[in-house]
């Protein structure tokens, strides 16, 4: 069942992208416009953190999440059989070279996005760009066949998919230069972390792994900041976060991820995945 699935997503993958993008919008009306998929989700987290919006911004913001949200998804099965240099001409980094440079340096560095923009696209970018190995981060899902196929689109070329319980026990093993590339606004559990942070107008439980690695294993971490330039086309600039305390409890990258993560959220807010039920464990 679930290769007949990725056949068939690959099937579908290989139509022009602008074909997919119309496609999207019949996937927007049968998803949302008819299932309201996670409509109550997106509202209740655009009104907390943009309360100075009126019901009629709100309203607009969220059709424009959903319209960016359902592209995104075809994007992302366009994985299965785009080409690497038609994908390096659509996600473009500014400055890659910071990455090459600062891996002469250093044994290993971690790159943290967020759930904004096109992360899926940023990843395989640069295994295309980059020799090092990278170590694609990521959480369980509950769907067990949404799990696998994002499991098979990103183990294409260099990239290696390392589950978040297994983290530790790999960079303890490893004895070679990687780069961990890490989605950090995840929402931990009550039992996972008792960290609190404000990120967009609330009080927000945060995972601190990123911080505790930079620490325990000397590694710089840039956070990649995505812009989409037009439909289908991205560009994006790694930014070093400064460890001012690398011993210290300050939380200083964390605090940092966060606080670019939000700025980029507030530029270009229907970018973020607002469906995302970020903040289930806070209350």
């Amino acid at each position: 069942m679930k290769y007949l699935l990725l056949i068939l997503l690959w099937f579908f993958s290989l139509l022009p992208i602008q074909i997919l993008y119309l496609i999207s919008k019949i996937i927007r009306f049968i998803v949302y416009d008819i299932l309201c998929y996670r409509e109550k989700v997106v509202i209740d987290n655009i009104q907390n953190t943009f309360i100075e919006k009126s019901q009629t911004e709100v309203i607009k913001l969220k059709n424009d999440f959903y319209n960016y949200f359902f592209e995104l998804i075809v994007e992302i099965i366009k994985l299965l059989s785009i080409s690497n240099d038609e994908l390096n001409k659509r996600f473009t980094f500014s400055n890659i070279n910071v990455i090459k440079q600062a891996l002469k340096k250093n044994k290993s560095v971690i790159v943290v996005v967020g759930h904004y923009g096109n992360w899926e696209w940023a990843l395989r970018s640069a295994s295309n760009l980059l020799d090092t190995k990278i170590i694609g981060v990521y959480k369980r899902i509950n769907n067990t066949i949404f799990e696998w196929l994002i499991y098979k689109i990103r183990s294409k070329t260099n990239v290696s998919p390392v589950e978040i319980k297994s983290l530790f026990r790999e960079l303890v093993n490893n004895k070679e230069k990687k780069i961990y590339a890490i989605v950090a606004d995840q929402s931990p559990t009550l039992e996972q972390s008792n960290v609190r942070i404000n990120f967009l107008n609330r009080d927000t439980l945060v995972y601190t792994g990123v911080e505790k690695i930079s620490k325990k294993y000397n590694m710089p971490v840039f956070y990649l900041n995505i812009k989409l330039t037009s439909k289908g086309y991205y560009e994006s600039t790694f930014e070093e976060i400064n460890r001012k305390n690398i011993n210290g409890k300050k939380l200083e990258i964390t605090k940092e991820f966060f606080s670019k993560l939000e700025n980029q959220i507030k530029s270009e807010p229907r970018l973020w995945l607002w469906s995302h039920k970020r903040w289930k464990h806070t209350n």
